[in-house]
């Protein structure tokens, strides 16, 4: 098992960058995803998104992950939409439904398999480790 606070410190690092990317990707004119569809360019980075985010959530206490995940996912939808009503304002870019959809399906999956990876390497709380 691995350090619970090794693990959420690489979750925080990992977060700030995607983030940048994400932001960066969204939000700068004239960027196109080179081989992948728009959409699954933008399943792909809100993916990487939740993943880091339930890795950190998944690696600190058990009590109550459920109703975070939950809370979480509420958290990244809505950086979803502001995304997608920031390129109101961004040359060559337009807001478009299936760009949501795929934002908030990579959310979900990354959120969660990113919960359930972070259970898993960090370990039980309490448990004796050799």
């Amino acid at each position: 098992m691995l350090d619970p606070g090794r693990v959420r410190t690489f979750a925080v690092l990992a977060g700030i960058v995607i983030l940048a990317v994400t932001l960066a990707a969204l939000l700068t004119p004239g960027i196109r995803p080179g081989e992948i569809s728009n959409e699954t360019g933008h399943f792909l980075l809100f993916a990487g998104l939740g993943f880091v985010v339930g890795l950190y959530r998944g690696a600190g206490p058990h009590r109550g992950i459920l109703r975070h995940l939950i809370g979480l996912l509420v958290a990244l939808l809505v950086v979803a939409a502001l995304t997608e009503l920031g390129q109101f304002f961004v040359e060559d870019r337009s807001p478009e439904r299936a760009d949501l959809i795929a934002d908030a399906a990579g959310s979900a999956a990354g959120l969660f398999s990113g919960a359930l990876v972070g259970l898993i390497v960090a370990g039980r709380p309490g448990r004796n480790r050799p």
